[in-house]
């Protein structure tokens, strides 16, 4: 058994918080590689646009973003997108969102809560219109294009 199932029967499940860390790039810049997340359960609570929420889709962990609850046959389902993907997620049944990312644990920033201040902001645009975060997942992109090029050129991987 992974960590990963670990966490989810013995934290999640419990109706405790645990940490988890980020890989890979689809929430870049809210959450950047290797960043830890704090997970909290959704207990019986919907989302809401704008949560960061722990999915798991066939044994695979993700964190993405919230941005609507459509009803298909009279269940709930969650889109979620991560901010530098260009489409949504297929939807994914409510039973299988695990929690809500509570804190990010930044390097250099220190502790922070993604439902408050500037992360609150941040989420609160990007979630405006689609066509906006089309655009900002593009730039977001071409920035991470940019940045990995850089990273090998100076003989890091």
């Amino acid at each position: 058994m992974n960590y990963h199932q670990l966490f989810c029967d013995n934290v999640i499940k419990e109706g405790t918080s645990g940490y988890l860390t980020a890989s890979g790039y689809s929430m870049w810049p809210v959450i950047p590689d290797g960043t830890l997340a704090e997970i909290s359960p959704l207990g019986s609570l919907f989302p809401e646009k704008g949560d960061l929420l722990l999915i798991n889709r066939d044994g695979r962990l993700t964190v993405h973003r919230c941005w609507k609850i459509v009803c298909h046959n009279g269940n709930p389902m969650v889109i979620t997108k991560g901010d530098t993907n260009l489409g949504f997620d297929p939807p994914t049944p409510l039973n299988q969102v695990l929690g809500r990312v509570v804190k990010l644990r930044f390097r250099v920033l220190g502790d922070m809560n993604p439902n408050r201040g500037f992360l609150k902001l941040y989420s609160e645009v990007i979630c405006m219109a689609e066509p906006l975060a089309r655009y900002w997942a593009r730039i977001c992109q071409f920035l991470l294009r940019r940045k990995k090029r850089s990273c090998i050129d100076d003989g890091f991987r």
